[in-house]
């Protein structure tokens, strides 16, 4: 996964005068040769030119677009972000604990299921990983701040229970993570590990959620817990099915992967492959390397105008 973000985005709309630039270039170029076949031997420059110097106008043309197009980049701000190699992760647990939580479709039911193997988890990666707790439904609540004592971690899962308030604020718990992250500064990978069995459907908007994790460098990686024919819950007839599209959406977009836990053995793979995968987001500010080619460029320009590229009118 590779991106490119901009801090100064609004910058970017001088862009739209790059293809004006090119057509006052091209109306004045053409007024230009009209006077030189009015008031010049024009076939007599033509023949010491080899009739060129039209082609090298116009290569001198792209090559100021060029530098144009560079320096708005400069000044906007231009990171490229990709996935690199690490060593040391910190988590954020983000668990769904809606009452869909209860469907017993994922034995003994999703939410159950899915405290087991958190616990598992926990066991699995390395003793200086960080890792915090979020419990969501219709509103976020951090359960435990990102820390490396695992015991505590675990107690603070097992207690975990189903919430009482309605609906799902996905958004709300990858912002509420993502701030988790953030203030915890260092080297480390940092990412999110959302677990729910549907859409989000109230609390913070998904697109700001997901630019937000972006903008800060956090890689969400999301489980879906459920079937497609899913059950009823809490003596209801009420039906809740797994709901994959946005998941795979939050995933895609941050660099992260999506998994499908339709039962434990899913559940336990889909934690074993998240223990292998060891991946940061690096960015990488371009402006004051567009800031040089600018530079370089200008005198590679200066250079062509002052000798063989200068051009006879």
């Amino acid at each position: 996964m590779a991106a490119i973000t901009f801090s100064n985005p609004e910058y970017l709309w001088f862009l739209l005068s790059l293809p004006v630039l090119f057509f006052i270039h091209s109306v004045t170029f053409k007024i230009t040769k009209q006077k030189a076949l009015n008031f010049a031997n024009f076939e007599a420059i033509s023949r010491v030119t080899g009739g060129r110097f039209i082609k090298k106008n116009l290569f001198l043309l792209v090559f100021r677009l060029v530098i144009l197009s560079l320096i708005v980049f400069a000044v906007s701000g231009t990171t490229f972000i990709y996935l690199g190699r690490t060593l040391n992760t910190d988590y954020v647990m983000a668990i769904d604990t809606s009452a869909s939580m209860f469907v017993q479709d994922v034995p003994p039911d999703r939410l159950t299921a899915a405290k087991q193997n958190l616990i598992s988890f926990l066991d699995i990666v390395p003793k200086d990983t960080g890792a915090g707790l979020i419990a969501f439904s219709g509103i976020v609540l951090i359960k435990n701040q990102i820390t490396s004592d695992f015991d505590k971690i675990k107690q603070a899962i097992v207690l975990l229970e189903g919430s009482t308030v309605d609906g799902t604020d996905i958004g709300g718990a990858i912002v509420t993570g993502t701030n988790m992250l953030v203030s915890k500064p260092g080297e480390k990978s940092k990412v999110i590990l959302l677990m729910t069995d549907g859409q989000s459907n109230i609390g913070a908007p998904l697109e700001e959620a997901i630019r937000y994790a972006n903008d800060n460098k956090i890689i969400v990686n999301t489980i879906g817990i459920g079937t497609k024919e899913g059950g009823t819950f809490l003596g209801t007839s009420l039906r809740s099915t797994l709901d994959e599209e946005s998941l795979i959406e939050i995933a895609a977009r941050t660099g992260g992967s999506y998994f499908r836990a339709e039962t434990q053995k899913d559940l336990e793979k889909s934690f074993g492959e998240i223990s292998k995968v060891l991946r940061k987001k690096i960015s990488v500010n371009l402006s004051f390397t567009f800031t040089l080619l600018v530079l370089l460029l200008l005198l590679v320009e200066w250079a062509l105008i002052n000798t063989k590229n200068k051009i006879i009118f």
